[in-house]
């Protein structure tokens, strides 16, 4: 992992180990298979706009250069679908840079909320728990993968923010990209972020979310 994006990550793990309150357990998914209060609204066709910015920044010799330019981001969610014991949906932003790599299909039941790839096949009950973004009672958890190079891998991190959970997922090897994703009982989306870092790092924040 090059040094920038190390000290990066400590930083991000730093945060996510240390100083918050613990995790209030407030949301409890029903056995009828009811998707829990955090994610439910990411189930409902909508579309909302949010206040956002990039943010670049690079060292010079004078020393570090910050950039900051205001826009606005918006997330659509659309093909929402009822599953045998779950549901599924697109979601899509856009509007900044980077923002683009919290897209995808999300997946949710009542034991949590996944984003899947293309080899999805339908069936909620082959999702596995520690893949899952957030449980149906979210908790503070961290975890990594290191590829066998220890060059390169992978970390999620879940915590409270504002009010709701934020967790965000990234991966380096040479370079550290990723996304983050925000939500709130009972509201949906409250923020995301998306990032990459290696010459220079460039952070597309928008709505309420936690800054690198």
């Amino acid at each position: 992992m090059r040094c920038d994006v190390a000290m990066r990550y400590a930083l991000i793990a730093l945060a996510a180990c240390g100083g918050s309150r613990s995790p209030a357990a407030t949301t409890n998914a029903r056995s009828t298979g009811e998707l829990p209060a955090l994610f439910a609204q990411l189930f409902v066709d909508s579309e909302k706009t949010f206040t956002g910015e990039l943010v670049i920044s690079h060292s010079e010799a004078t020393g570090r250069v910050t950039d900051k330019t205001p826009g606005e981001v918006t997330c659509t969610i659309s093909d929402v679908q009822t599953l045998a014991g779950g549901a599924r949906c697109e979601l899509a932003c856009e509007g900044l840079e980077l923002v683009d790599q919290i897209n995808g299909t999300y997946v949710g039941s009542a034991r949590g909320l996944w984003k899947v790839d293309a080899s999805f096949d339908a069936d909620v009950a082959t999702l596995l728990p520690e893949d899952a973004l957030f449980a149906a009672i979210p908790a503070r958890a961290q975890s990594q993968t290191d590829g066998e190079d220890n060059r390169s891998g992978s970390a999620k991190i879940v915590e409270q923010h504002a009010g709701g959970w934020c967790a965000m997922v990234t991966s380096w090897g040479g370079d550290e990209s990723g996304w983050q994703l925000c939500l709130e009982e009972g509201v949906g989306i409250i923020g995301g972020h998306g990032f990459f870092s290696g010459g220079q790092s460039r952070d597309a924040y928008f709505g309420d979310v936690r800054r690198l």
